[in-house]
């Protein structure tokens, strides 16, 4: 066998590193003379809109509210329930220099619920209902299981819970100065006053059962199981609640630095971090016009709202004049359809920053395992410039093409999935890098509509290669 020229051992080099072939393309021993060329082909891949049924929940925060989009007329309506730790080494003043009640117990000043957040969707000014319900200690929310936006409260909610109150609140927060409100450096927050007697029962325990305030374990386990905040009027406001404070407020009495006896404020805080569990429900009403066939668009929602799927057209990549040639790369863009459809509001929802490529027989096993997209089965894109991108998603053809004859009906479906995205930064001596760390389902409010549909289904431009 002679040798191949340089530039064609080049470029064949390059395809083999870069590129996939398809099932039907072997290496094959070529001749002087031999050279490769290039091809286009455009293939069309029918889309539509698909229900979200549930989203596996896997947040450090949580939402509350209840908002309809503007544009589309759907609702979403978001509760919480949430665990609350104590801090590391926990403590209170001894039992001596606690203030008593008239009863001789120890006594608490007050009670609340604090909601942090940095951001929210809707009017600042609409008035919101929510009910705060202690949570069942007898079923209690377990770490290493899966909790989806569709679970149901009650099964976490006994018949006479210790703690059921109902608060009104709004994000317009009249007791601060404007200028400080609306800097971008304020914490903001919502408060919900709870019960003296709550507040006064969590910290009394402390003198009984110390131990129960080791850490969250034992602190929801035989303390305070976890609070549902429930969503139960308003419409027109969602809060992003990136973590939550149980604060309990009591008076204990001390010595100055002098030596002269005086009272002191004290607080214990029980806080809902990433450390405890946080599961948001999820309630979204879609008209279903949004759904059907006939659109010129597919939808795109969140949370647990619409995805879109697409039928891949792998078989017809791979036959006919392309048959035996060499699938380099395939392009799939996804443009944002334009509408000026908007039904009540002066608001539009946003578009998700990232989406998530991925065939529909994988989504559970996808996020249960919490894997990341490895750009052969599972790809992800940002929007930019009203699209979403995925350059080359040859290798998920090619996957797909040798999962034909597995007896799975939806063998070519693909999924289209709003999601949040972690990164870390990684420095070197000269540069830094972000690191993708985790993927989780958007539970965030977004939405867009993309060109699709059976009218004007999606197109994957396909570049081939062959020798001749």
């Amino acid at each position: 066998m002679k040798k191949l020229l340089p530039l064609a051992a080049f470029v064949i080099t390059f395809l083999t590193a870069c590129d996939d072939t398809t099932g039907t393309a072997g290496t094959e021993v070529m001749q002087d003379g031999d050279h490769i060329t290039t091809s286009t082909a455009i293939f069309n891949a029918p889309s539509k809109s698909i229900l979200a049924e549930h989203v596996l929940i896997a947040t450090s925060h949580s939402y509350l509210g209840c908002i309809v989009d503007p544009e589309t007329g759907s609702m979403t309506r978001s509760s919480f329930l949430a665990q609350y730790r104590p801090l590391d080494n926990y403590s209170q003043p001894e039992i001596d220099l606690m203030e008593k009640d008239e009863n001789g117990l120890v006594a608490c000043d007050s009670c609340e619920l604090n909601l942090y957040y940095t951001s929210y969707l809707g009017d600042s000014l609409v008035a919101m209902n929510a009910r705060v319900r202690e949570l069942d200690p007898l079923h209690i929310m377990e770490e290493g299981q899966f909790y989806y936006s569709d679970l149901q409260p009650e099964d976490y909610l006994g018949t006479t819970p210790r703690l059921d109150v109902s608060s009104t609140y709004s994000i317009f927060d009249p007791s601060r100065p404007n200028q400080t409100a609306s800097s971008s450096a304020y914490y903001r927050r919502i408060t919900m006053r709870l019960p003296v007697e709550y507040g006064a029962e969590i910290i009394r325990k402390y003198y009984t059962n110390p131990a129960g305030f080791t850490n969250a374990y034992q602190f929801i386990h035989q303390i305070c199981p976890g609070l549902y905040v429930e969503n139960t009027g308003g419409v027109g406001c969602m809060l992003d609640v990136q973590f939550s404070t149980l604060d309990v407020y009591f008076t204990y009495h001390g010595t100055t630095t002098a030596g002269n006896d005086t009272t002191y404020a004290g607080l214990a805080r029980f806080s809902a971090t990433e450390e405890v569990l946080q599961n948001t429900t999820v309630d979204t009403q879609i008209p279903e016009g949004l759904l059907a066939e006939s659109n010129p668009y597919t939808m795109l929602k969140s949370p647990a709202g619409i995805y879109t799927e697409l039928t891949l057209p792998v078989e017809e990549i791979f036959s006919g004049e392309h048959a035996k040639d060499t699938l380099n790369s395939a392009q799939l863009l996804l443009d944002q359809y334009n509408s000026t459809e908007v039904t009540s509001g002066t608001f539009t929802l946003p578009p998700p920053t990232r989406i998530l490529l991925i065939p529909k027989s994988e989504i559970q096993t996808f996020f249960e395992k919490s894997k990341l997209p490895d750009d052969v089965t599972s790809f992800l894109a940002t929007y930019s410039n009203g699209a979403y991108a995925f350059n080359n998603i040859a290798r998920l053809i090619k996957t797909l093409y040798l999962r034909r004859d597995n007896g799975d009906s939806e063998w070519n479906k693909v999924v289209l999935i709003p999601v949040d995205a972690n990164y870390t930064t990684v420095q070197s001596l000269y540069t830094s890098t972000e690191v993708l760390t985790r993927i989780r389902c958007a539970l965030s409010m977004t939405s867009i509509r993309l060109v699709g549909g059976s009218s004007t289904p999606p197109q994957i431009r396909c570049i081939y290669s062959h020798f001749e």
